[in-house]
């Protein structure tokens, strides 16, 4: 496929928010099929509910002015969907994407097929799946990953984290009203952590 044709199968598989599909199997078999890419390097992943894209894109900067060789994942884009993916502040080139689009679709489909997944993979964790692909490819020193809409089901969401793993900050609506301990809870699940916060 080209990047026309790429583009054109993932948005004929579903709207990325209307398609969306909460839950971890199915992005965790794809990418067990592909070398599970997503274990080639470390990461900084940014969730929450506003300010995801700005924060990864000031984390990615200053890494890379460090001198750190830099992958981002970011979603949704602006112009292209080669945005979304980035090593050291270059996006994707558009005949990468559709190689690795082209890798993944028939990975999918063959996962499908032989009765491995109950559907093909989503818009989002396919995209997601081509990321992690060119990081690994590309050998970043240290990836910047946003959460996508799914928080702790998300596609983004199935590297293993060695050591602790903590919330930057969680917000005061977050965890206090009517939700009372339940919203620190949730964010203790967003950040990775099977305990409670504090706990």
């Amino acid at each position: 496929m080209n990047l026309a044709e790429s583009i054109g199968y993932l948005y004929s598989i579903g709207n990325e928010i209307e398609s969306m599909k909460l839950g971890l199997e199915t992005i965790r078999e794809l990418c067990r099929d592909l070398g599970d890419p997503q274990e080639s390097w470390p990461a900084v992943h940014i969730a929450g509910t506003n300010g995801k894209g700005s924060t990864a894109a000031m984390v990615e900067s200053i890494l890379r002015a460090a001198g750190i060789r830099t992958g981002l994942f970011i979603s949704p884009h602006l112009v292209s969907i080669t945005e979304r993916i980035q090593v050291d502040g270059e996006a994707i080139p558009a005949e990468e994407f559709a190689r690795l689009a082209t890798v993944v679709r028939e990975a999918g489909e063959r996962l499908h097929r032989g009765g491995r997944l109950a559907t093909v993979p989503t818009f989002f964790e396919q995209v997601t799946a081509i990321g992690y692909l060119w990081l690994a490819e590309q050998r970043v020193e240290l990836a910047v990953l946003e959460v996508g809409m799914g928080g702790r089901l998300d596609a983004t969401n199935i590297r293993h984290y060695p050591g602790r793993t903590r919330p930057s900050a969680v917000s005061w609506p977050d965890c206090v009203g009517d939700r009372g301990r339940k919203g620190g809870d949730h964010q203790a699940r967003r950040a990775g952590r099977s305990r409670p916060a504090g706990g």
